[in-house]
């Protein structure tokens, strides 16, 4: 499972170089600053719980993780309703990627 860290770690680096605001998508927002976030996302996660879940052991499979990062993307694919977000990660071209990646990193 430590591949899955560094996946996630790599795509937040393909985020970041690519010129799009990782915050949006790798971190929730707080409930203060945006508390509309919460009645419209049902399931929140952000990066930081992802990598928990990997320190601790709770993903029994890869596709666990993919899984929850994807949910991650959609949340803020959602919310933000922004066509680079949404249009950046697809469903498809995500998992083309995380499987390109685990493959490099086993």
């Amino acid at each position: 499972m430590l591949q899955c860290k560094a996946v996630l770690h790599r795509l937040k680096a393909v985020v970041e170089k690519d010129g799009h605001q990782a915050n949006i998508i790798f971190e929730l927002p707080r409930r203060t600053e945006s508390p509309g976030y919460y009645k419209v996302i049902s399931n929140p996660i952000d990066a930081r719980m992802i990598e928990q879940r990997i320190e601790h052991l709770e993903y029994e499979a890869v596709f666990e993780f993919a899984a929850d990062v994807l949910l991650m993307l959609d949340n803020a694919a959602r919310f933000y309703k922004s066509p680079e977000v949404s249009f950046h990660f697809e469903r498809e071209m995500f998992l083309k990627k995380t499987i390109t990646m685990l493959k490099t990193t086993v």
